[in-house]
């Protein structure tokens, strides 16, 4: 998908669903603040080997992580993060590194704008 479609079917989605736990676990706030809580200790470690694996021109490592990332954002609600490292996880598998490159920083932002939504929850 080229960028400029990206942009448009990101705007469409939340940058956080703050509902998206209740209706995958039900609506207990304990169990949400712990997920919550381990989705904030492990995603930087992914983020950041996405950074890595990029800059490296490891495009498969770079899918492999942006795969991980886009599963466990998608579970807590942040649910444009998902869709960025989706496209990430696409671009790299074709070995995009001009895609890749793009799209690693814009995952790199979202996930902070995202954390710092998730971190005023907590």
């Amino acid at each position: 998908m080229p960028l400029r479609a990206l942009d448009n079917e990101l705007e469409l989605l939340p940058l956080w669903d703050a509902g998206a736990l209740a209706r995958a676990v039900g609506d207990n706030p304990t169990i949400h603040k712990r997920l919550l809580g381990k989705y904030l200790e492990s995603a930087p470690a992914t983020a950041s080997a996405i950074a890595t694996s990029v800059a490296h021109g490891d495009w498969q490592s770079a899918s492999e992580h942006s795969h991980r990332l886009k599963s466990s954002s998608r579970a807590v609600g942040a649910m444009r993060l998902g869709a960025l490292c989706e496209a990430l996880e696409r671009e790299g598998r074709a070995a995009n590194g001009a895609g890749c490159t793009a799209l690693a920083q814009a995952v790199l932002s979202g996930f902070e704008m995202v954390a710092t939504l998730i971190r005023a929850q907590l």
